[in-house]
């Protein structure tokens, strides 16, 4: 997560919301809103202005929640053995992924407020198009590969927990509903495809 390609799978997920068209580019805010066209110059600095925005909040929060881990320990020391957990610290777990999720949200909108006064082009995708473009996305590769790999995650972790007795049981079962969701996903792709003559 500290290194680039975090920040580059974001940058792409992000662009993803602009889709070519001749010289120009046509955004819909999370690939489904009404398009706007917007110049290729335009893309760039809405993708340069996101990456910026996102590498400053990320290494932002990494370091407030340095500091504030140190600072509720110099605060609270015996709290970790007192058996009951501050609600100071339960609120920040919390109250902290919900910043980052809002602040997340604000930074992926920016182009719809930029753009919210420009004439669309079209209309916004409809729930089917939307699902194609979900499927068409997810291959039957990468299932086989998420499959294969919940076997090779559960023999790793047999190494350092015994997943036949006791708590280790709970990895089995989470193991499990990794496997029937993958397949579950499977079936949904094979529906779509056939339903829709591909």
């Amino acid at each position: 997560m500290f290194d680039r390609r975090h920040f580059d799978q974001m940058r792409d997920l992000f662009a993803d919301q602009f889709e070519p068209d001749g010289a120009d580019f046509l955004y819909r805010r999370s690939s489904k809103g009404a398009p706007i066209r917007v110049s290729a110059g335009e893309r760039d600095a809405f993708l340069d202005a996101f990456g910026r925005q996102y590498r400053r909040a990320f290494w932002g929060f990494l370091i407030f929640v340095i500091l504030a881990i140190f600072g509720m320990v110099a605060l609270f020391p015996d709290a970790p053995n007192s058996g009951n957990p501050l609600p100071e610290m339960i609120a920040g777990f919390i109250v902290l992924p919900a910043i980052i999720l809002l602040g997340v949200h604000w930074m992926w909108n920016a182009p719809a407020r930029a753009l919210q006064h420009r004439q669309a082009v079209g209309f916004e995708r409809s729930r089917d198009e939307m699902r194609a473009i979900k499927f068409a996305k997810i291959t039957y590769r990468n299932l086989a590969l998420a499959t294969l790999g919940v076997p090779l995650l559960l023999l790793q972790v047999s190494g350092r927990f015994d997943v036949l007795h006791g708590w280790g049981r709970l990895w089995l079962i989470v193991a499990a509903i990794a496997i029937v969701l993958i397949a579950i996903q499977i079936f949904r792709k094979w529906r779509f495809e056939r339903d829709a003559g591909l």
